[in-house]
């Protein structure tokens, strides 16, 4: 083998394995996000490389330099991907100095939840899926539990799920996911009458702390006893009807049992406007 050869052999094995490490890492770091950009970028992959392999030495040469540009962008574009979903930023900072007598929680239910969904969607991690899945997004459920906050939006045009999630106590960033492709939603199946933002609006004006102590009073005219609380969980979902449509709010009570753990005490549910749907008591 002269050096010329040697040296043409290295490098087509430089691209070779610079092209495997483009696909490895698009499909490794958040595999279930198979955006457009990914798609083109495979393509472009996949494309060339047949190219590459029928041309004549030519035009191979242009098309080593394609696989080399198309390669290193999918490369540098699945790692800040990754980079920023994992660190979005911070959910708001919570009001503690408003009233709270819900047990376990001091500042999570002080929360406004439009400025918790708003906090979450406007990180430039969000405005970079926003651009690899144009169109309407539906909010899926909320969730504040344990210190914690959840999100789950859906983004109707590409038919995915994006999960979102931060651990307030410890100060960690919102960290999210994408999943569920082919996967259908209630936003998908039921147009909404209502918009969400009209429903979060609602909740806000009402506060958190207003459906835990309607909760607590269905309870007592259902039980005849007071409640022992210890923890409080709070789940905003899409329901579909024909029950209702729209969003739905549900108050979980559990209480801590020496040998046991935590056990269950109430699950209560509201409409947005605060009409309560039903509450379920469980033996304390």
């Amino acid at each position: 083998m002269t050096s010329n050869d040697k040296y043409v052999h290295d490098k087509n094995a430089l691209i070779i394995i610079l092209v495997a490490a483009a696909l490895f890492l698009m499909f490794t770091i958040q595999p279930y996000n198979i955006s457009w950009i990914k798609l083109v970028s495979i393509g472009l992959i996949a494309a060339s490389v047949v190219v590459w392999l029928v041309s004549n030495s030519s035009l191979r040469r242009t098309i080593k330099y394609v696989l080399v540009v198309v390669s290193i962008f999918a490369i540098s574009f699945s790692a800040v991907e990754g980079y920023m979903l994992h660190n979005m930023g911070y959910p708001p900072t919570f009001d503690s100095s408003q009233p709270n007598d819900i047990p376990f929680y001091t500042d999570e239910f002080n929360v406004s939840l439009t400025e918790l969904v708003q906090s979450a969607k406007s990180t430039p991690a969000f405005r970079l899926l926003m651009l690899e899945y144009p169109g309407e997004i539906s909010i899926e459920n909320i969730v504040l539990m344990d210190n914690s906050v959840g999100l789950s939006f859906y983004f109707v045009s590409a038919n995915v799920h994006v999960s979102i999630s931060s651990n307030t106590f410890s100060g960690k960033p919102y960290q999210a996911s994408v999943s569920g492709w082919g996967k259908s939603s209630f936003a998908q199946m039921y147009p909404r009458q209502q918009t969400h933002a009209k429903d979060l609006e609602q909740i806000d004006n009402l506060g958190l702390q207003w459906y835990y102590d309607h909760a607590i009073e269905a309870y007592q005219n259902k039980t005849g006893v007071a409640p022992e609380i210890d923890s409080v969980s709070v789940s905003i979902q899409a329901h579909t009807p024909p029950e209702y449509q729209g969003l739905q709010l549900g108050i979980f009570g559990s209480c801590m049992h020496k040998d046991n753990g935590y056990k269950s005490v109430f699950y209560a549910n509201f409409h947005p406007n605060g009409t309560i749907i039903d509450i379920k008591c469980f033996n304390q």
